[in-house]
């Protein structure tokens, strides 16, 4: 089972104390956990219960009791966080203070550094997410804060405050395994035999199980339809399907989103645009996605001022868009191992120009590429990338952009020859697409390369045949050519990064799995 990591302590000199202090002189010890496990209507399960009434004994032999009790209050869900401390609580005659702004993680933090004049051990419980930015806030620098895994409900940060300020953070854990349920594992998942490359696996024999892997979604193409039909039922319907099977994954770590996230025109205004509430924050509110969205952007965003996407990452605490060419590391520990996945998002507008796939003629003609000015910084992106993918010792390494390398029309000639070139240089497991709107995935010559195309996130999907004559390493799956649902809306994919492989899973808007495969570690 991963763990955030086991015993992590960062002492903090003088020069990096917290940047956040109150007059109080208060010192003292701040316990923050999240709730335990919860059912399918967020509410605390028999499982998350059995560990609630753990707490107890947890803290009087592991750590300190509290003198003092807050829990995260949920705006529009059950509030399993007082479920969880609420047994604590009652065992030391305390009641629960329920924080109704905890999503003001900097306000949280001045709030428990004025209950320590009065406390000297506060056990806050929290929505996980939100413990990384009371972290954050806390003045914890961001590369010393871990990740936390959607399935983790046994880690514990503590904080020591002397005089009102941070010069203690340790990472921690409860070291508690509740016994009424029993999970099940990550499905092994096989290379197909040849014969079977061009048909669907059979969704009925596949599980989501629960996860001990690092898991993130990857979707594209979702921008509602038009600036006057901001969304649509198909992104409506995927959006749900992604709270679902983020929900039975016991959470997503992140997700990374390949472009085309405004039809027709790309955001026209600033940073504080409606269309950021109306195409993105209010259809992806479900709680099971406030995960960090990592985005790249796509054709039609480039149409708008894309500028304002960059600088909407100042605005919105999940979208992450710091430069249009980027790349971002997760790790996670299994077995005692760090498991290191690298991201390198490119703008293929900057790399390859303009693309119309609505006038685009098939055929060889198709991937015809009109200029634009953004192409000016095409050296370079591509420099900065061949220095990256050189320098990447991570575990799994993920290249993604919008345009597909491949497709049912052929190679994108110029993009296999600056990027799917380098992908095999550097021994890249995987690439990450969008554009067409439907879902496939296809291999390299050796078998080592995935790439994914995943531009099903709205405006219905068009379900192209594969090419008569494969390309590159063939078609491992096309949902053109298997699925013939017609009602079908929306897709998008799930990962799930293990020790030796990483498991991608195809959903529909349902959340059903469509297709499975597995791609291996580098190392």
């Amino acid at each position: 089972m991963p763990i955030l990591t086991a015993l992590l302590a960062l002492t903090f000199p003088a020069n990096e104390t917290a940047a956040i202090a109150v007059n109080s002189k208060g010192d003292g010890t701040v316990y923050m956990i999240r709730h335990g496990e919860k059912d399918s209507k967020g509410c605390e399960s028999s499982k998350g219960m059995e560990r609630a009434h753990a707490l107890h004994d947890i803290f009087k032999d592991k750590f300190h009791l509290p003198d003092y009790i807050y829990a995260y209050h949920y705006s529009h869900e059950c509030q399993r966080t007082t479920q969880t401390i609420t047994p604590l609580a009652e065992s030391l005659g305390l009641e629960v203070d329920v924080m109704a702004h905890a999503d003001d993680s900097a306000g949280a933090v001045k709030e428990f550094i004025s209950r320590l004049s009065s406390a000297d051990n506060i056990v806050a419980c929290w929505e996980h997410n939100h413990i990384l930015k009371v972290a954050d806030s806390f003045g914890v620098p961001s590369h010393k804060i871990p990740s936390w895994h959607g399935s983790n409900y046994d880690t514990v940060f503590i904080f020591t405050i002397k005089s009102g300020k941070l010069v203690d953070f340790k990472v921690s854990a409860e070291d508690f395994h509740p016994k009424d349920v029993l999970e099940l594992p990550v499905e092994d998942v096989d290379e197909e035999p040849e014969s079977s490359r061009n048909q669907a696996s059979t969704p009925s024999h596949m599980s989501l199980a629960k996860s001990d892997a690092m898991s993130f979604l990857v979707i594209g193409d979702w921008g509602g339809r038009s600036e006057h039909e901001v969304t649509d039922a198909a992104q409506i319907a995927g959006a749900a399907g992604m709270a679902k099977v983020a929900d039975q994954l016991g959470g997503v770590d992140f997700v990374v989103s390949v472009g085309d996230h405004f039809y027709e025109g790309g955001i026209k205004g600033n940073a504080h645009d409606k269309r950021f509430k109306e195409t993105f924050e209010d259809v992806y509110h479900q709680q099971e996605l406030q995960a960090p969205w990592y985005v790249v952007a796509g054709n039609h965003d480039h149409s708008g001022n894309i500028q304002a996407q960059i600088d909407y990452s100042n605005v919105s605490d999940r979208w992450n868009y710091p430069h249009l060419w980027h790349t971002f590391t997760k790790s996670v520990t299994i077995d005692g191992e760090e498991i290191t996945s690298q991201f390198v998002a490119l703008d293929l507008v900057v790399m390859m120009g303009m693309h119309d796939d609505d006038q685009a003629v098939p055929g060889p003609h198709y991937w015809d590429m009109e200029p634009h000015p953004m192409q000016a910084h095409a050296d370079k992106q591509f420099k900065w990338f061949d220095q990256v993918m050189n320098e990447s010792t991570a575990d799994y390494l993920w290249v993604y952009g919008h345009y597909p390398m491949y497709n049912a029309d052929g190679p994108h000639d110029s993009l296999v020859r600056n990027i799917g070139e380098q992908m095999t240089k550097y021994k890249a497991s995987g690439y990450f697409s969008g554009h067409e709107h439907t879902m496939f995935q296809l291999s390299s010559k050796d078998g080592g390369i995935a790439y994914i195309c995943q531009g099903a996130g709205s405006r219905g999907v068009h379900k192209k045949q594969p090419p008569a004559k494969p390309f590159a390493g063939g078609v491992k799956w096309d949902w053109g050519h298997t699925k013939q649902d017609k009602s079908a809306e929306s897709g998008f994919t799930s990962v799930l990064v293990g020790k030796s492989k990483s498991t991608l899973r195809y959903h529909n808007e349902k959340g059903d799995i469509l297709y499975s495969s597995a791609i291996p570690s580098r190392h």
